[in-house]
């Protein structure tokens, strides 16, 4: 389950190319988060950054908490929790 996974891992989607290989790492996570505007990213990297934060909205299986907190660049950070169905 994923409650049980102990200690923290934290990955990254900015490397990765395979967009089958990010959905299937993403659904297998306890939380994803994501940073919206502030300081712009690089376009070499996370390349399907929109196609995941679709996955995880639409995806039934992760749940937004609020609030949502600004960081000091100015941008949103978006913090999502694994739902056990």
């Amino acid at each position: 389950m994923v409650r049980e996974r102990r200690p923290l891992t934290v990955d990254t989607t900015a490397y990765e190319k395979d967009l089958g290989a990010l959905l299937r790492s993403v659904d297998a996570s306890a939380f994803f988060v994501y940073k919206e505007g502030g300081e712009p990213e690089s376009t070499f990297f996370n390349q399907h950054f929109a196609e995941i934060v679709d996955h995880v909205r639409q995806s039934g299986w992760f749940e937004e908490m609020y609030p949502s907190r600004t960081l000091p660049d100015g941008g949103i950070a978006h913090i999502f929790r694994r739902v056990t169905r």
